[in-house]
């Protein structure tokens, strides 16, 4: 059985995730099997840069600034099929402001929202066809 947080962001066996920005102590759980996970730097340029895309990309972004900052890449990075995750801590983002903002980059409004950790909402995107 796989954690719930994992399976709430959609990951399933094989699945390539890139972390941007997560807290020291981020936990996804249990993951399905053969699941490659990489962590990056909010601050990294282009943080999935020399792989092939990413199934799910999940992006911590504390305010619109950091936001605008990692959409580029993280559109670069994530997979045509695949999902970008944002997240943020309460009070520190409207969520009306990043579906503009994501919609600004060529994501569409994926209609779901996770609890990533106490504190921080995760709002799903997906790449425009």
């Amino acid at each position: 059985m796989t954690g719930s947080l994992a399976r709430a962001l959609g990951m399933a066996e094989h699945a390539r995730v890139l972390l941007v920005g997560a807290p020291p102590a981020f936990d996804l759980g249990e993951l399905p099997g053969d699941v490659l996970v990489t962590s990056a730097l909010p601050d990294t340029p282009n943080p999935g840069a020399g792989e092939e895309s990413w199934d799910v990309v999940l992006a911590f972004c504390d305010d619109r600034p950091a936001l605008e900052a990692a959409l580029p890449d993280l559109v670069r990075s994530v997979a045509p099929s695949g999902s970008v995750w944002i997240a943020w801590p309460e009070g520190g983002l409207d969520p009306d402001a990043v579906r503009v903002e994501a919609r600004g980059h060529a994501l569409i409004d994926g209609g779901e929202s996770v609890e990533v950790v106490p504190g921080h909402t995760a709002a799903r995107f997906r790449p425009e066809p």
